[in-house]
């Protein structure tokens, strides 16, 4: 973002999609990111908590990217983010309750 403020005409720039539609993609991957190591640090321990979460989480986002592109294709990434997010929030109170449960045997 930084570039594309210090050098707006640099023709790269005319390639790509607006700075908005890029932005909503670069925090939606990085809330992927964060999710994917933490369920991965849980993986570690041989278990897999995250079977709900991963299936509900494979089965809407796709809907909601489809429905954001038909309605608001300007903001499709920013109705994933919200769901991302929540998918996040749940899957760490699924780990929070692994770790408890670590904790007491």
């Amino acid at each position: 973002m930084l570039l594309w403020s210090l050098l707006p005409d640099l023709y790269l720039f005319d390639k790509i999609p607006s700075q908005m539609f890029v932005l909503q993609v670069f925090i939606f991957f990085v809330i992927l990111f964060y999710k994917t190591i933490r369920n991965n640090f849980v993986r570690c321990y041989k278990v897999e908590p995250f079977v709900t979460t991963a299936s509900l989480e494979s089965t809407f986002l796709p809907v909601v990217f489809f429905i954001g592109l038909q309605f608001i294709p300007d903001y499709a990434f920013s109705l994933c983010t919200t769901l991302m997010s929540f998918f996040l929030i749940w899957t760490l109170r699924v780990e929070c309750k692994f770790m408890e449960s670590l904790k007491n045997d």
